[in-house]
């Protein structure tokens, strides 16, 4: 550490990445064949599967990425996709569910840390239920509370239950 006047600092470095399912690949790295894993176990849970396929896949993730240096990711996304008329999440959705996409979450979330890698639930509130591109334009949210709990949040919910540290905000 650092040391102080009266007192010693210590300094954290914190490497993140992005990192996401579906159709947006960003990085080309080792773990790319890891993160296609990622996706097909999340859309496994929709199909009924375990809830530990994610977690495992999110874990091997970890562990792939730690031997990389990399600290942090910016993921799970947790949001809940309306489909079609989704334009900017769309496939990163882990499902238009929310107990599926809260299940996919909190798995993620528990996976990642068991890989002890620091977990970021993202778009908080949920940007998977607005219907503009938010690399276009400025999307409104206009789900009163009570839809946004029943649906939107509860992905939210579930990570933080799980022990996510992180949680961005939509952009």
């Amino acid at each position: 550490g650092m040391r102080g006047a009266n007192h010693q600092t210590q300094v954290v470095t914190a490497i993140p990445l992005r990192c996401q399912q579906g159709n947006v690949f960003i990085y080309h790295t080792a773990w790319f064949t890891t993160h296609l894993r990622l996706q097909a176990q999340i859309l496994q849970v929709a199909e009924g599967y375990k809830e530990q396929a994610v977690a495992e896949a999110a874990r091997s993730t970890a562990l792939e990425l730690r031997g990389l240096g990399f600290t942090w990711v910016f993921a799970p996304v947790a949001d809940v996709t309306i489909g079609p008329a989704d334009p900017t999440i769309g496939t990163r959705s882990p499902a238009g569910d929310p107990e599926v996409a809260a299940t996919a979450t909190a798995a993620a979330i528990r996976g990642f840390r068991d890989g002890a890698l620091i977990p970021t639930a993202k778009h908080y509130p949920g940007h998977g239920s607005v219907t503009a591109d938010s690399h276009r334009a400025l999307p409104v949210q206009a789900a009163d509370l009570a839809t946004l709990r029943a649906r939107d949040l509860k992905p939210f919910v579930a990570a933080v239950r799980a022990g996510t540290p992180a949680v961005m905000m939509s952009h």
